[in-house]
């Protein structure tokens, strides 16, 4: 994490996978910037991303994880 990570957000998987998200770059009347990484049991990355400009000014990311076993990332 870097760029000022803030406001961390969790969904667990059964199998002990773990989808977090946070922001990044983020400020006073400032958007920022998405970030996710899907973490397994042992804490290795599986997958991440970061999407610039994702976030709008004053708001934040949320993770569900449905019943099918699809991540959703609301932001």
């Amino acid at each position: 994490m870097e760029g000022g990570a803030k406001h961390p957000r969790l969904a667990a998987a059964p199998n002990g996978d773990v989808l977090i998200t946070w922001v990044e770059d983020t400020g006073w009347n400032r958007g920022g910037n998405l970030v996710w990484a899907l973490v397994n049991e042992k804490g290795v990355v599986r997958a991440s991303e970061k999407i610039n400009k994702g976030i709008p000014v004053w708001s934040f990311s949320s993770v569900v994880r449905s019943e099918d076993g699809a991540y959703f990332i609301f932001y």
